[in-house]
Order: C-alpha cells, then structure tokens, then sequence
C-alpha cells in the first residue's frame, strides 16, 4: 500500500481492518497521518476489544472542534466498531462542517450496521 501511494500527488486516504496497530509507525514514517491512533478497541476477540482498524492519510487533515476520529457501536452486526474520521484538504482556509449527531448520513451509516446480518 505504501509503494503504490508514493507515486500519489493527490490526497490519500487508506484505512481498514490491519488486524493489529503495528502498520501505524510504518505509515507515520511515510508522512501519512494516523488519525484513528487513540480510538478505543475496534475489533472484538478473546473476549477483548483490540485496536485493528485504522485510517491513515496524506494531503488531509482533521477539521472539526470535535474529534478527528471515533467508534459506531456495531449494534451486533458485526465483531468490528464502524471507525469514521472527519477530513478537510490541507493548506486552504475553507472550513468544512463536521456532521451533527442527527445527520442523516450518520442515521444512515447506523441503520445500515444495525440492518446488516451478524457474522
């Protein structure tokens, strides 16, 4: 992942399941940032949450006054909170709006985890 966006000018944005924190250095290293770094355990195993899901980015950065990053319960849909991260491209003054707690898009997102079937 890292070779292939190297030759990427362009924002990038690379997240997932890594099934474990040991990638975040390497894409530190890389100049991406780790916005996902501080969230709480994300995928359940052994009867404990484990930090596995991660969102790295180059050419972004957080906007918001809230946080840059955070957990959706899956609502037991799935063994893996849902991550979500709140981005805006860097070096511009606009600002973008995060989503508010009764955003559709956000409605949406958790309805459609909650609707999924479980695993």
């Amino acid at each position: 992942l890292l070779d292939d966006a190297a030759g990427i000018t362009d924002a990038v944005v690379i997240g997932g399941d890594f099934n474990s924190r040991a990638p975040g250095p390497l894409f530190r290293k890389s100049g991406f940032l780790w916005l996902t770094d501080q969230l709480p355990g994300t995928s359940r195993g052994l009867g404990l949450w484990w930090s596995n899901d991660h969102v790295f980015t180059r050419g972004l950065t957080q906007t918001g006054d809230g946080p840059a990053a955070g957990v959706v319960d899956p609502a037991g849909s799935s063994d893996h909170r849902a991550v979500w991260v709140r981005l805006a491209p860097q070096n511009t003054k606009e600002t973008l709006t995060p989503p508010s707690e009764g955003d559709p898009t956000l409605t949406c997102c958790a309805a459609a985890m909650a609707a999924r079937p479980a695993r």
